[in-house]
C-alpha cells in the first residue's frame, strides 16, 4: 500500500480488508487491527465527523515525523467513510512502554527512558515564545465538574510566567501508552495537534506517567518504585525553571482531562492525582 501526498484522497475504493478486532484505546476514535491480503495493518477511524480535521492533522503529523532513533509507524492510506475521517498504518506488535516498565528491571527500562529525554530535550530551541494568552485561555475554559474544587489548581498554573518559554517540536500526548516498544526499538503513535509547540509539554506528559500513574489508571498493580526511580532521573536533567514549567503544565494537563473524565470513568483517578499533586508541590 503505497503513501499519499497530503491532500490527497482515495479516488478508488480500495481492495476487501476485514477487521480482525478492535484495538484499546482512550482517544476518542475507533482503532481497529485489519487485514488485507496476508498483510495486518491498523484503521484508526474518527468516532466523529467533527472530529476528521483534527484527526487529520495528527496524521500528518505522524506522517511527517522523522527521527535518528525513534520510529513511527508507516502511513498507507486515508480517506472518508460515511462522513468520517480514517487513514491505515503499520502494525507494529509491540507493547506500550508501561507494560515493558512493569515487566521488566530498571536495566531493561533506563536505556529507553534515557533515549526518550535525549530525544525531548534535543528539540528544545532558542527561540522562545510567550504562552501567557493561550495558557489563560485554556484555563478559563475549565469550570468545577461533580463539586471538586479547580480554584487553587488553576491559581497555580495561572501564577506562573509564561513569557519567554522555550520552543520546539512537540508530540503532544507523549504518554507511556502512546509509545509502543517493539525488538528494544521505540515507537510513537497517537500524535496530538497541540495547542502550543515546546517539549516542556512533553515532559509533562511523561511526568503524568511518573508521578500520577496515568498510564497504569486501569491496572491494579502499579511499579511505584521503579517510576521513583525514573523520576530521580528526570529531575537530575532539569534546571529549577524547567521543573517549574513542567509541574505547571501537568496540572494544566490534568485540569483538561477533567471535564472529561466522568466519560470514561476517570474523575476520581484525576481528582486523587491533583490532591497528590496538591501535596507533592505544595499547591
Amino acid at each position: 500500500m503505497a503513501a499519499l501526498s497530503p491532500m490527497q484522497t482515495l479516488a478508488v475504493k480500495p481492495p476487501q480488508q476485514y477487521k480482525l478486532k478492535e484495538l484499546k484505546g482512550h482517544s476518542g476514535c475507533h482503532v481497529f487491527l485489519c487485514e488485507r491480503g496476508n498483510t495486518r495493518f491498523v484503521k484508526k477511524v474518527s468516532g466523529a465527523a467533527g472530529y476528521a480535521h483534527r484527526l487529520e492533522q495528527q496524521m500528518l503529523k505522524q506522517r511527517e515525523f522523522e527521527h535518528a532513533w525513534i520510529r513511527k509507524p508507516s502511513v498507507y492510506e486515508f480517506g472518508t467513510e460515511n462522513d468520517l475521517f480514517y487513514f491505515t498504518m503499520e502494525y507494529v506488535n509491540g507493547v506500550q512502554l508501561s507494560t515493558f516498565i512493569s515487566r521488566n528491571t530498571v536495566r531493561d527500562v533506563d536505556p529507553l527512558i534515557d533515549q526518550l529525554l535525549t530525544f525531548v530535550r534535543s528539540n528544545i530551541c532558542e527561540v522562545a515564545a510567550d504562552f501567557s494568552t493561550p495558557i489563560s485561555e485554556k484555563l478559563w475554559g475549565i469550570s468545577s465538574t461533580s463539586g471538586f474544587q479547580i480554584d487553587r489548581y488553576v491559581q497555580y498554573c495561572m501564577a506562573f510566567d509564561w513569557r519567554a518559554i522555550p520552543t520546539g517540536y512537540c508530540h503532544g500526548d507523549l504518554s507511556f501508552e502512546n509509545i509502543l516498544v517493539h525488538k528494544s526499538n521505540l515507537y510513537f503513535i497517537d500524535f496530538l495537534d497541540s495547542f502550543i509547540e515546546t517539549p516542556y509539554l512533553d515532559l509533562s506528559k511523561l511526568l503524568m506517567d511518573i508521578l500520577v500513574l496515568w498510564s497504569w489508571r486501569f491496572e491494579n498493580r502499579r511499579p511505584i518504585i521503579k517510576n521513583t526511580h525514573i523520576y530521580d532521573i528526570v529531575l537530575s536533567q532539569l534546571k529549577s525553571r524547567e521543573v517549574e514549567i513542567v509541574r505547571r503544565f501537568l496540572v494544566l494537563n490534568l485540569l483538561q482531562i477533567l471535564p472529561y473524565a466522568n466519560a470514561h470513568h476517570n474523575s476520581l483517578f484525576v481528582q486523587d492525582a491533583l490532591k497528590h499533586l496538591a501535596v507533592k508541590f505544595n499547591i
